[in-house]
């Protein structure tokens, strides 16, 4: 062998060792930037060049900007690194842009002799004269550019251009393959981000229903640790009256493959029933089904909103049906003229209409009114009252109807300042007072009384009527709730006064509720939550 077939192996051997020692690099790497270091360096010792950098691209500005240099020991880069630092590349520009431009790699042979050369003065200043760049490229594009150089005026062939533009594919394959890991991280976190955050309830489970995997809504929804559903089959969460039929939708999803509009109830911990709505999706594998994806909405709110709704419509067009049929009739009789002979009968008609017309004006406004608090569309205006005359004006306003039905009224309010809504407070009291005095015999008592209870006021208001029965203690103050059917008819009542009275007890911050024994009577409690009381508590009896 001669010199030149030693050297020609020496330079074939320094060029394999530069790919395998990039390859030993980033198979270690995390990513690019901590591999970069490693690689110049790498570049440098087998190549036996003496300073290496590297240039990013920035894409928003289209230019390259400096990442990172090494060198060998000796070279004082403190001011060229300084330079570099605050350089910016644009295409064409220089050998880095100019490798950028091309996508390929490029020598300058005498750097002295390079008029388009970025920080030439810089570069002769640490003596150096030769320069070679390539180009890092990923899916086409160029990303980056390494820029070597040496001490040496150095002879750079095309096979060293070439293994040096396979060193830049190479790591672009890096990056593209690290790139697309990330972004499949990136998708998979943002999966399990909305899988787990869903509002709806997201349920995997195997042919036989064991619960494979499920996300945190069933964990709120159910009260159940993850642990606890996943040792558990679908069937062992379902309502008991629902188990032939969770069972039967299953076998027909995965007879069918998939299965919408599916409607099903679970129990929860503490035993209550949800109902929701969804869809069931297999999956199949070689074997056959695989596993089931059921994707579920909690309608339970919903079906009991719809439930009220449809009462409600029944209720109302009872309530409105029954006395338009008597205005209907009434109306009937004196416009047949079978009337005309009877004027006392066709008085009593026209009276039965007008207190039917009455009674449907007001319904109408009674449902207005809570339907308006219920809905926030009325504000509250609270202001600070004098409780005793609150109480004092609400108990005057009835002294008409308490008179005409011969029955006493007893008032005993508090002194001091109550914060509360006057208008929607008396429309609250009155209500009361008219049912107190509407349910006791004649010859009767009722009694407002007021009184301070802790930081608030307590308004009590009793009765000596025929009582409540005890399991509608908890139902009165529902809407069309009665203790008897005929009380709309024989009271002139809506059913909806104390509905109303809770809804605006209730945006007052306060409480309303009620204490009775059926043949003795009834007590209601309304508890306001500011009051300041002055030194004096209780005014005379009235």
């Amino acid at each position: 062998l001669n010199v030149r077939d030693i050297s020609e192996r020496n330079r074939v051997r320094a060029q394999l060792e530069v790919q395998n020692a990039v390859a030993r690099v980033l198979a270690d790497a995390v990513n690019l930037d901590q591999s970069i270091p490693e690689i110049l360096q790498a570049l440098c010792n087998n190549l036996d060049w003496e300073l290496s950098e590297f240039w990013a691209v920035d894409p928003e500005q289209n230019i390259l900007a400096f990442n990172f240099a090494w060198s060998l020991p000796g070279f004082d880069l403190r001011s060229f690194l300084d330079i570099s630092q605050h350089t910016r590349i644009h295409p064409g520009e220089g050998l880095a842009g100019r490798v950028r431009q091309r996508a390929g790699a490029i020598h300058v042979a005498d750097i002295s002799h390079e008029e388009n050369f970025v920080r030439r003065t810089e570069v002769e200043a640490l003596s150096l004269k030769t320069a070679v760049g390539f180009p890092i490229r990923s899916r086409e594009a160029v990303i980056g550019v390494f820029t070597l150089f040496s001490l040496r005026t150095r002879h750079v062939d095309e096979e060293l251009l070439s293994m040096l533009n396979t060193v830049g594919a190479q790591i672009g394959q890096f990056i593209a393959r690290k790139r697309a890991e990330q972004q499949i991280s990136e998708s998979e976190d943002r999966y399990h981000y909305l899988f787990e955050n869903s509002a709806d309830l997201i349920l995997t489970f195997a042919p036989d229903g064991s619960i494979l995997h499920l996300n945190a809504t069933w964990l709120r929804t159910l009260g159940y640790s993850r642990e606890d559903l996943m040792k558990m089959r679908i069937f062992d969460i379902v309502a008991p009256e629902d188990q032939e039929s969770c069972q039967a939708l299953i076998e027909h999803a995965l007879t069918t493959g998939s299965l919408n509009k599916v409607e099903l109830t679970f129990k929860t911990r503490d035993g209550r029933l949800v109902i929701v709505e969804g869809s069931i999706n297999c999956r199949y594998g070689v074997a056959g089904v695989e596993y089931c994806n059921a994707i579920f909405q909690d309608v339970t709110k919903r079906r009991e909103v719809d439930r009220m709704k449809n009462e409600f419509i029944s209720v109302v067009s009872h309530e409105l049906r029954t006395p338009l049929t008597s205005i209907r009739g009434s109306l009937g009789l004196l416009a047949g003229g079978a009337l005309r002979k009877d004027p006392e009968k066709a008085e009593r008609m026209l009276d039965i209409a007008l207190k039917n017309t009455e009674r449907l004006v007001r319904l109408i406004n009674d449902i207005l009114d809570i339907e308006k608090i219920e809905s926030g569309k009325i504000s509250l205006d609270i202001q600070p009252l004098d409780a005793a005359d609150l109480v004092m004006q609400a108990s005057a306003t009835m002294h008409a109807m308490a008179d005409a039905n011969h029955v006493r009224m007893e008032v005993r309010p508090a002194r001091g300042t109550v914060y509360a809504d006057r208008d929607r407070m008396l429309q609250t009291l009155t209500n009361l007072l008219s049912n107190a005095i509407k349910f006791s015999p004649p010859e009767n008592r009722i009694s407002i009384i007021s009184e301070p209870r802790d930081t608030g006021l307590l308004i009590r208001v009793r009765d000596q009527g025929r009582g409540i029965p005890h399991h509608k203690l908890q139902t009165i103050f529902e809407r069309f709730q009665q203790v008897d059917a005929s009380d709309s008819r024989d009271k002139g009542g809506t059913g909806l006064g104390l509905a109303i009275c809770r809804s605006i007890v209730q945006q007052h911050g306060g409480a309303i509720w009620v204490d009775s024994t059926e043949g003795l009577g009834s007590e209601f409690f309304v508890l306001l939550p500011r009051f300041q009381p002055e030194n004096s508590s209780v005014l005379p009896t009235h």
